[in-house]
């Protein structure tokens, strides 16, 4: 999944039922409109660039 976004609804049972295997996130930025929602869908690593990646501490 790239970017997750505010993870409006219920975001990881959306793709848990589009998708049976696990999956990794990547983050674009540090924004929550593309990652706020990243600890609720977070289902396998999680890649973001060395710039933001204190932001997803």
């Amino acid at each position: 999944m790239i970017d997750t976004g505010f993870g409006d609804g219920d975001l990881r049972q959306y793709v848990d039922n589009l998708l049976d295997m696990s999956y990794d996130v990547i983050c674009t930025h540090g924004h929550p409109d593309h990652a706020k929602a990243r600890p609720i869908v977070l289902n396998g690593a999680l890649y973001c660039s060395k710039r933001n990646e204190l932001s997803f501490l």
